[in-house]
């Protein structure tokens, strides 16, 4: 199949599908509404919605898209804008630090900074280290921490133009390379030990975005006197490119 044929498909599947409840992220047992679920699908109907065939097309799949953000602003973000992991959950998760990466929702929202706050009071473990949230809290707590978040933080700092911030976060991220620079999925929080899958792909991708973004807005940083904008995310460098 044509690649252009398989990301229609992909998006028709996307528009029919994407209230349906399912495992999430991180591959849950029970089949839930998962907020990141619905924030990924909808960012990415609206980024295939910019390459559709027909006028029609692109405006089927960009309100599929406009209807998930409706059920995530009902259902759960209370009116704090926390966004919680789940509808009606007091609970946040490490992968709402990405919403502003998709350009989701902007990096200084108020809400979205709320959540990067609930995300390290809730999670945070220190040495720029988190716990992921699965619906077991009891499985949450004896795993180690999910070296990815700590890199998806950093890129919400370089988001928020708090370069600083983010190059700190980034260097705690780095102390957990092993001695050929490889990252592990996990690490114990007491230990240091190196878990789970060693290397994980997932890691050294989260890594180097941000790396990408915080050199991007380093230099904008330079070439404005100081004053950074946010860098267009490296994930969609291509398609910014091309338009």
């Amino acid at each position: 199949m044509p690649i252009a044929d398989a990301a229609a498909a992909t998006a028709d599947f996307l528009a029919a599908h994407g209230h349906d409840r399912a495992h999430g992220i991180w591959e849950e047992a029970q089949k839930r509404h998962y907020t990141s679920g619905l924030v990924f699908s909808a960012c990415a109907l609206e980024r295939i919605a910019e390459h559709a065939d027909t006028p029609a097309q692109a405006e089927g799949w960009r309100a599929a898209a406009a209807s998930m953000r409706a059920f995530v602003s009902a259902r759960c973000r209370p009116p704090d804008g926390v966004f919680g992991a789940r509808p009606g959950s007091k609970f946040v998760d490490m992968s709402a630090a990405l919403f502003p990466v998709w350009d989701y929702v902007d990096a200084d929202d108020p809400g979205m900074a709320a959540t990067i706050g609930e995300l390290e009071r809730q999670y945070g473990l220190g040495g720029g280290l988190l716990h992921r949230h699965l619906q077991s809290q009891k499985v949450t707590w004896k795993e180690g921490a999910f070296l990815a978040g700590t890199f998806w933080v950093a890129h919400y700092w370089v988001k928020r133009c708090e370069l600083a911030k983010a190059t700190e976060q980034i260097g705690r991220g780095l102390t957990y390379a092993n001695d050929l620079g490889l990252f592990p999925e996990e690490i114990g929080p007491k230990s240091g030990e190196m878990l789970g899958n060693i290397p994980l792909g997932l890691v050294h991708s989260s890594f180097l975005a941000a790396v990408a973004d915080l050199h991007a807005g380093e230099e904008t940083a330079r070439a404005s006197n100081g004053s950074a904008r946010p860098p267009k995310s490296v994930l969609h460098a291509n398609r910014l490119s091309q338009r």
